[in-house]
């Protein structure tokens, strides 16, 4: 088990976005006995081994390895190149691609923040977040890995509205990323944020700035 002083995890999240009548965004639950057990976020977790191996990713990036691999796995989408393949969701994710004669494509994530939770919690996290637009057609699937317990295609402003009235809770990282799509003007086009790093463990928390991750500076 981490201590308390533990190093942050790596670990990396994806906003998928649609547009149909409005823009949506993909929200999943976490059961309540998991870690942020009871929270909506987006699809992600921790980076893995093969996320780091350059030979089965076919590129080096294992924060956008992990956004990759833990969208497929957990809502069944694939952001793949070429962008029409159509991997099988379920089971094993690379032997999915294979199949489909596709690679996951890193080039479909777009970096928008970093946000490491404070010291003195159990479990801490480095996590990144990336945008990836996907067609209006695509669905996703609420697979059976015990991961979520529920999932949801919402516009912004709606998950503000059910978070304001105590109907779904968010980690304040999560929300904070809900605020800038509801506030960009183009919510493919987010700007671009620093490494931040809570500090406290209580609300109202103190914020501390990183500048951007050195693989994220053009």
């Amino acid at each position: 088990m981490l201590g308390v002083s533990s190093t942050p995890i790596p670990a990396a999240s994806v906003i998928l976005l649609r547009q149909r009548t409005a823009l949506e965004m993909l929200m999943v639950e976490r059961p309540v006995k998991a870690t942020f057990g009871g929270l909506w976020a987006f699809p992600g977790g921790a980076i893995e081994t093969v996320d780091s191996s350059e030979h089965v990713m076919g590129f080096d990036d294992p924060w956008r390895a992990a956004g990759l691999r833990e969208t497929a796995e957990e809502v069944g989408i694939f952001l793949t190149d070429p962008p029409d393949a159509r991997p099988e969701p379920g089971g094993d994710v690379f032997a999915a691609l294979t199949r489909a004669g596709a690679r996951f494509d890193p080039g479909r994530l777009r970096y928008v923040a970093s946000w490491i939770t404070p010291e003195g919690v159990p479990w801490r996290f480095d996590a990144r977040f990336y945008t990836a637009a996907v067609g209006d057609d695509v669905e996703g699937f609420l697979l059976d890995t015990g991961e979520l317990v529920d999932m949801a295609w919402i516009a912004p402003a709606e998950t503000l509205r059910r978070a304001d009235a105590a109907d779904w809770h968010m980690a304040l990282p999560t929300r904070w990323l809900v605020e800038q799509l509801v506030a960009a003007d183009d919510p493919y086009q987010v700007p671009q944020h620093p490494i931040r790093q809570l500090k406290g463990l209580i609300e109202p928390f103190e914020i501390m700035d990183f500048g951007l991750p050195p693989e994220e500076v053009v």
